[in-house]
C-alpha cells in the first residue's frame, strides 16, 4: 500500500505519466530488508521515479539491487 502510494505521489510530483507498481518492482521492494523503514522505502521511490528515463522505471536503482 505504501509503496503505490509513494509511486503514485511522486510521478505526480515529478510530471511523470503515472507508473505502475509491476509484480517484478513489489518483488523486489518486498525482497529487501528496508533498515530505514518507511523513511527509506519513500526516499527509494523517489529516487527511482526522479532518476528512471523513458517509458519504464529502471528497478537496478532500488536499494539491494547490487548497483553501487
Amino acid at each position: 500500500m505504501l509503496a503505490r502510494h509513494f509511486l503514485s505521489h511522486f510521478c505526480q510530483r515529478f510530471g511523470v505519466e503515472a507508473a505502475r507498481a509491476t509484480p517484478e518492482l513489489l518483488a523486489r521492494l518486498m525482497s529487501y530488508h528496508w533498515p530505514g523503514n518507511v523513511r527509506e522505502l519513500e526516499n527509494a521511490i523517489e529516487s527511482l521515479v526522479a532518476q528512471s528515463q523513458g517509458d519504464g522505471l529502471d528497478l537496478s536503482l532500488l536499494p539491494g539491487s547490487g548497483v553501487p
